[in-house]
């Protein structure tokens, strides 16, 4: 028996040192691949923020762009250059009517402070808005007239209204500067929507617009106004950080103690070539919530192995019991195996709203571990328990003991849940899903539906304007030519009237060649008028060749070279997909001359039976096409609607400083 018990004592004490072995071995690895995934886990992070902080930098540069290229628009706008010889529309009521209708159209439509036209001493001759109290700082002024392009007076920015001014010098068609486009805008009201706060996974990412003056850093979006200052406090923080990055002129990663005194990363990068500064950041312990169930989960597998090797030992001393002790752990990992498998988030409530048991994704979103989530009231991780749709409907299965299903919102994590709630033994079981990427890709849907209804809106003011300048073309250069004509008559009646045994032949005769030249004059005028409305050649001579007078057009108009390359002289179209087509090709063209600032473009015209294809690229400065909301300038908005009509593919494609081609795509076309 003694014998027994020291045989009993060493298989006890062997296997207690394979126990401490196994469970040491499994800690170090479950430290070394936690801290492994830590690690991952943050880098991840940082190359998320730093892809989110550049492309709102380069957002906030195309916005300020955007600004300036509407500054030029006014400034060789044909209604404001027409008034500029001797500031006739001082004047003339109907010509400031015109000049200042123009820009508070441009004002109301991108929400500016100011828009006004300065004449050269900064002093406004038209103001929309709000009213300019000063003449403009002649350092401005001089700074403008050294550029011919627009200016951004970022001196103007401050913490208590940060509205930037822009300067476009304005040149008669004399090339004479007659004065300045000043542009205020509001930099909370516009730029908000690109720079404002938003969620990637479980990580909250905060976004920050810097504006840098005087060695001292502001955050504009905020309301208080307040300056950042260094001091003795500060080393090491991410102020500190920011400050340092700042002066050396580099983009750079960011860690440590943020403004409210947590723990952050984040990355700092310049918004190119001015003071402001886009600084994104998350707070460390957001970044590590993906952790929990790692950490849930290398917890269980520990606990896993100590039960392993309990069972091992007990199975030396009582095999029997050991047996039963196996069934059950095999019953739990196999309920366990099936309640971790689940897609949705899985809790099962008591009759008094606690928890009884739930899953890891359901722990995890709760931001909790097993042990204090086990046993928790609903009350302390549901906001607002008692207002909620959560305790209506846990009450209503209550009561009914009957399934209910609904979709549920809870603001203070602006999330939308579909909820499933089952009445079970002595408790409600809850299965529920994060559905809030189906409601906001409804919203999206939404959003699609109004930027079409602002496109209908936007082509019938076109129309109008359209009509307008018809009208006002044929009431003035017709009807002078007419007025012309009727004189001419006039003088050879009383040419006649005045000596009729003696009529001045050669006078009645250069008046009639006088009246031939003014109705040939007028009959240019109106193919003119006749051309801009629908181009002729593109209903005689097919769309091939309307493309081509469309390029020979834009040469007398515009510096850009452009080139055409085809395989087909004529194609049998029909009319609507010609028209689509050439409408198409000619937004592009003008884009490309108007904001392009490229020196050469090229268009291809390719035939392959049965298909046609047309690009049109350019060498321009063109667009940022980064991030995930879609360009929706009416142009473009324009073009794409065309292509849907004619079951076409519109395809933009614009890297900055490299260019922009547009390329159409027709399956079925036809040749003569």
């Amino acid at each position: 028996m003694l014998e027994s018990n020291q045989l009993t004592k060493r298989h006890l004490a062997g296997l207690a040192s394979i126990f401490i072995l196994l469970i040491t071995s499994v800690v170090a690895t479950s430290y070394y691949y936690y801290n492994q995934t830590r690690e991952n886990l943050v880098n991840e992070k940082y190359e998320e923020i730093k892809t989110l902080t550049v492309q709102k930098a380069n957002r906030v540069a195309y916005w300020i762009s955007e600004r300036k290229a509407e500054g030029v628009y006014l400034a060789i706008n044909n209604v404001l250059l027409e008034s500029l010889p001797d500031y006739s529309f001082l004047n003339d009521d109907q010509a400031n009517h015109r000049v200042t209708e123009l820009f508070e159209q441009l004002r109301a439509n991108h929400d500016y402070t100011t828009i006004a036209f300065l004449d050269t001493n900064g002093v406004p001759l038209i103001t929309t808005g709000h009213q300019i109290e000063f003449p403009v700082s002649s350092r401005y002024l001089s700074i403008a007239d050294t550029s011919r392009r627009p200016i951004l007076i970022q001196d103007e920015l401050d913490a208590i209204i940060p509205s930037p001014v822009i300067l476009t010098s304005v040149f008669s068609k004399d090339k004479i500067r007659m004065g300045y486009i000043y542009q205020k805008i509001d930099i909370r009201t516009d730029i908000r929507p690109i720079v404002k706060s938003e969620q990637t996974g479980k990580a909250n990412f905060k976004i920050n617009l810097i504006f840098l003056k005087n060695d001292q850093f502001f955050f504009i979006l905020d309301t208080n106004g307040v300056p950042y200052l260094r001091d003795k406090n500060s080393e090491g923080t991410v102020a500190d950080q920011i400050l340092s990055l700042v002066a050396s002129k580099k983009d750079g990663k960011l860690s440590g103690t943020g403004f409210d005194k947590k723990t952050k990363i984040g990355y700092l990068s310049r918004v190119n070539g001015y003071n402001l500064f886009i600084y994104t950041s998350a707070s460390l312990t957001k970044v590590e919530e993906p952790l929990t169930p790692i950490f849930i989960l290398l917890t269980i597998i520990i606990i896993i192995t100590i039960a392993i090797s309990t069972l091992g030992s007990a199975l030396v001393v009582k095999s029997r019991e050991s047996k039963y002790i196996g069934k059950i752990a095999e019953s739990e990992a196999f309920l366990g195996s099936i309640r971790e498998g689940m897609s949705d988030g899985f809790v099962v409530f008591d009759e008094e709203m606690k928890v009884i048991a739930a899953n890891t994704k359901a722990i995890s979103l709760f931001g909790k571990n097993r042990e204090s989530f086990i046993g928790s009231h609903a009350s302390e991780f549901i906001p607002e328990l008692q207002s909620s749709s959560f305790y209506q409907n846990f009450v209503e299965v209550r009561r009914l003991k009957k399934p209910l299903q609904s979709v549920d919102y809870i603001e203070q994590w602006d999330t939308h849940f579909q909820t499933k709630f089952f009445p079970v033994f002595n408790g409600i079981a809850l299965f529920f899903s994060d559905i809030t990427e189906e409601i906001k890709l409804k919203a999206a849907l939404h959003t699609t539906n109004n930027q079409l209804e602002s496109l209908n809106l936007h082509l019938q003011v076109v129309t109008e304007n359209e009509r307008e300048s018809i009208a006002r073309e044929i009431h003035d250069e017709l009807g002078q030519a007419l007025t012309y004509l009727k004189m001419n008559l006039a003088m050879i009646r009383n040419s006649i009237n005045a000596n009729p045994r003696k009529v001045d032949s050669q006078f009645i005769i250069d008046e009639m060649a006088a009246m031939g030249t003014q109705i040939d004059d007028t009959v240019k005028r109106i193919r003119r008028i006749i051309t801009e409305l629908r181009p002729e050649v593109l209903d005689h001579l097919g769309l091939v060749a309307a493309i081509e007078w469309l390029v020979d057009d834009s040469s007398v108009k515009s510096p850009v070279k452009y080139k055409v390359e085809k395989n087909v002289e004529d194609l049998n179209l029909d009319k609507v997909v010609a028209t689509a087509l050439f409408r198409i090709v000619q937004e592009t063209v003008t884009n490309i001359n108007r904001h392009s600032e490229a020196t050469d473009a090229e268009i291809i015209i390719n035939f392959d039976d049965p298909g046609l294809t047309i690009s049109v690229s350019d060498n321009g400065v063109g667009f940022s096409q980064k991030g995930d909301t879609p360009v929706t300038s009416f142009g473009l908005l324009g073009m794409r609607e065309r292509a849907k009509l004619i079951n076409a593919h519109l395809n933009v494609n614009s890297v900055e400083n490299s260019g922009t081609t547009v390329t159409i795509r027709v399956d079925n076309a036809k040749i003569n």
